[in-house]
């Protein structure tokens, strides 16, 4: 992930400094942009035992699938450059039910537990955008790069039983994308967009109980988590914007 950040950084700092010397960009539309979007994420990891004091521990990742979400965006073009300024605020779900455990029995043998884990973010990120120099009058490409505050929430079911959030902390980190927008009437455009980030948060939760009796057997599992929940996975956007 460090290594896209730095790519698309090296390409969106080039690109400025060549495009901006001599060639204005003459904005798509109007100044100001209200976009609606839909986003497919490609994957999250968990970070079990993140404040463990054990290295080993600290490395335990669980791998989460990808998930969907929708976002809102407000933009605004700056005067006489080839930047905007884009404000985001996105709600992802995901839920993850192909990883599982074994549990062994205080007096039996050890069972396969399916475990489904749930995510919820709420990324709010903000963009600077760098237009490339005027295409044509419908067609407007884009690099960019921001920062963003990190919402979320994690449950874990097993057992049949979910676990109950403790505390949570936002956590703070970098993007960068990449995106194409296209005018089809005179105050709506589409367009698709691809962003790399690594955000990240912080929860703790916690099983009701830890201890489950299968069939006369007792199984116990771990009541307690204090993990970070890493958004590391491709984003990829589909978007109308409406002008004014």
């Amino acid at each position: 992930m460090n290594s896209y950040l730095s790519m698309m950084l090296l390409i969106f700092v080039s690109a400025e400094k060549i495009f901006s010397q001599d060639i204005s960009y003459q904005p798509l539309l109007k100044n100001f942009s209200l976009t609606a979007q839909v986003n497919y994420v490609s994957s999250a990891s968990i970070q079990l035992y993140a404040f463990s004091p054990s290295e080993f521990e600290r490395n335990i990742i669980v791998d989460i699938g990808g998930g969907y979400g929708y976002s809102g965006v407000i933009k605004t073009n700056l005067p006489g450059d080839n930047l905007s300024i884009a404000l985001s605020v996105e709600y992802i779900s995901i839920i993850d039910d192909q990883n599982s455990i074994y549990i062994q029995s205080v007096n039996g043998p050890s069972i396969r537990a399916r475990l489904t884990e749930t995510l919820e973010v709420i990324p709010v990120e903000l963009s600077v955008l760098f237009n490339i120099p005027y295409l044509s009058d419908d067609l407007n490409i884009y690099l960019g790069g921001g920062s963003g505050v990190y919402f979320g929430n994690w449950k874990r079911k097993v057992l049949g039983t979910e676990s109950e959030t403790i505390s949570k902390k936002p956590g703070f980190s970098f993007h960068v994308l990449s995106g194409i927008q296209y005018s089809f009437l005179n105050d709506i455009s589409a367009g698709f967009e691809v962003r790399f980030r690594e955000g990240s948060y912080e929860v703790s939760t916690e099983f009701p109980k830890d201890e489950f009796i299968i069939e006369g057997n007792t199984y116990n599992i771990e009541k307690s988590y204090s993990s970070r929940i890493f958004l590391d996975g491709l984003r990829l956007t589909f978007g109308v914007s409406f002008y004014f």
